[in-house]
């Protein structure tokens, strides 16, 4: 059997969620580029935005690849890993939402871990990664100095894990730390209060290669915003949220939000996008949106700046 060499740096079912052809085996988007103008031609490298398949869209050549010991090419351990542990186990639940049904306690653990793996994908999952290499530096020198270790061999040692970190991150290394730490965050995110937004009348959610939105992570005043299809959004965050007046509730933890807070919330997830927007349809005013807005700061910004009442 032929090794996998596609990988999907966003998984295909939950790009399926943006596409106009829900129920076709092979379903497609629209994909929009950031700073590319609208152009409708025959030229698909030219064009702007261009209908692709979820097959296809968001995949990177060998992106989960890593090298062995005795130097082979090991191209399909993490996607597998990924796609069983994460993915999979969340094909159900990812229905339920998007059909607005309430989900269990249960789901919404297993559902953590998939948000917080889609964190450490692509583009987003290299800085996150980064981040996390370089806290991890402190955690090793309050090791050493309990050890009551001298100062130069504090220094020496130290200077041994940053190499051996430098050393590792392009191997297997690094993708399995990205997959400790979608776990260790998984029951943070679990213990947010969600709230599912619904998107009013005539509007759509859009998602990007960065789905994943947050501030302050693991602080007080966290939140998290994850589009999950055209027509539901999550919206986490560590305390407790009163509804507006003018939300109409669905029932199962859904509510139906405002014109106005809808587009709060398309504003930020356009601006943050890094490379590509990923819609239902072709439309050329979301090409002058898009490429209006450019990255804003998401750390700066509270959950009421967000949702305006």
């Amino acid at each position: 059997m032929s090794e996998k060499r596609n990988h999907h740096v966003i998984p295909k079912l939950y790009l399926k969620g943006f596409s106009p052809d829900l129920h076709e085996a092979n379903p497609k988007v629209w994909v929009y580029e950031k700073g590319k103008p609208f152009f409708d031609g025959k030229n698909q490298k030219l064009e702007n935005p261009r209908l692709r398949t979820t097959t296809k869209v968001a995949s990177r050549k060998d992106f989960y690849a890593f090298e062995e010991i005795d130097g082979s090419k090991n191209y399909q351990k993490y996607e597998d890993i990924l796609e069983q542990n994460f993915e999979k186990p969340n094909d159900s639940v990812l229905e339920k939402i998007r059909s607005f049904q309430a989900i269990e306690y249960e789901d919404k653990e297993k559902f953590s871990r998939y948000i917080t793996s889609m964190i450490l994908r692509g583009k987003q999952g290299q800085r996150v990664f980064s981040q996390a290499e370089v806290a991890l530096r402190p955690e090793k020198r309050n090791e050493l100095e309990k050890r009551k270790l001298a100062d130069h061999e504090i220094k020496d040692r130290m200077e041994i894990f940053v190499k051996e970190q430098e050393k590792e991150a392009k191997g297997e290394r690094e993708i399995k730390r990205k997959i400790e730490i979608a776990e260790k965050y998984a029951g943070y995110v679990c213990g947010l209060n969600w709230y599912f937004f619904i998107a009013p009348s005539r509007c759509k959610f859009i998602t990007g290669d960065r789905p994943v939105l947050y501030n302050n992570f693991l602080n007080l005043g966290t939140w998290l915003i994850f589009p999950i299809s055209s027509d539901v959004c999550l919206v986490a965050m560590s305390t407790p949220y009163s509804k507006h007046t003018n939300w109409k509730d669905k029932g199962n933890g859904y509510w139906e939000i405002d014109g106005n807070n809808f587009e709060n919330l398309r504003e930020i997830i356009v601006s943050s996008a890094i490379f590509e927007l990923y819609f239902y349809k072709k439309a050329k005013w979301l090409v002058a949106f898009t490429n209006r807005r450019l990255d804003i700061r998401l750390s700066r910004l509270t959950i009421s700046q967000i949702l305006k009442r």
